[in-house]
């Protein structure tokens, strides 16, 4: 059977028409759906599962960044250039210290509230790793919280890199309560 353009159009449209004429049966009363229990736990479907319960001080970090599950200080735009994230602004105080204000407002995903002390801490972290983060290779640190929103980083040597070393997904800010005791990020289940 060959049908005209004409009638081709007119039997798509048609059918277009009657597709919303039915009811599925699929649709919830609105207070079924305002009655609905909240999720409490985010569940990702991967092909290939993570090495180490997704620790940002392991290959797993570049898993972290494609789900956008963890995030840096700073990013880099397309032109590599460092631009603000979890930090709002930073500035070189003098050749070997740093100084980077944590955005406010921002919530991890256990609830917690991010501050200077949880970078602090995640920093750190990656410092004392025993593998530690490639980004870091050579690289020694003093970190410390000048204020609830305020981190200081003061280097060995002047490091123009610093901003953009902070992007590296190996260096995501976590939650304090995302480590175990001995330093290792919790896995997950």
């Amino acid at each position: 059977m060959h049908l005209s353009t004409p009638k081709l159009a007119l039997s798509l449209a048609l059918s277009a028409l009657l597709t919303g004429c039915f009811d599925s049966g699929e649709s919830e009363p609105e207070a079924e759906k305002a009655a609905a229990p909240q999720a409490t736990e985010i569940r990702v479907a991967m092909m290939q599962p993570p090495r180490t319960g997704l620790s940002p001080l392991s290959d797993d970090a570049f898993k972290l960044s494609r789900w956008s599950t963890a995030e840096t200080l700073v990013n880099l735009n397309d032109q590599s250039v460092a631009e603000p994230m979890l930090a709002t602004e930073w500035e070189q105080v003098d050749p070997m210290t740093w100084q980077f204000t944590v955005r406010k407002g921002v919530k991890f995903h256990d609830g917690s509230d991010l501050d200077a002390n949880a970078v602090v801490n995640s920093l750190q972290k990656a410092l004392d790793a025993a593998s530690k983060p490639r980004i870091l290779d050579g690289i020694e640190w003093q970190v410390r919280a000048l204020d609830d929103f305020t981190v200081e980083i003061k280097t060995t040597f002047n490091d123009p890199l610093l901003p953009s070393r902070l992007s590296s997904p190996q260096l995501a800010v976590l939650s304090g309560a995302a480590y175990q005791e001995n330093g290792r990020v919790m896995p997950i289940n």
